[in-house]
């Protein structure tokens, strides 16, 4: 996923994104990553929406709503690069 990520830090820098906005999207998708992997899984192609709802869910448990919120709106970004 580091590979995947690193990609995606290239192209929201290409977009001209603030570094503040970068660094939220950034922050979410290693957060993503750290939690699929503590889950066992290291392959973009192997993450199941269930995958992804556990990781939201030790969210809303372990942070602020909004914090899980903007995680939650960044990694969707995320996702919707990954298809395109």
């Amino acid at each position: 996923m580091t590979d995947l990520i690193t990609s995606w830090e290239l192209s929201l820098a290409s977009r001209n994104l603030s570094p503040a906005t970068r660094h939220t999207y950034s922050t979410a998708a290693v957060q993503m990553a750290d939690n699929l992997a503590g889950q066992g899984i290291h392959d973009p192609a192997q993450v199941t929406r269930a995958h992804l709802e556990r990781w939201v869910l030790h969210l809303v448990q372990t942070r602020s709503a909004s914090t899980a919120h903007n995680r939650y709106r960044s990694i969707q970004q995320f996702w919707a690069w990954c298809l395109d």
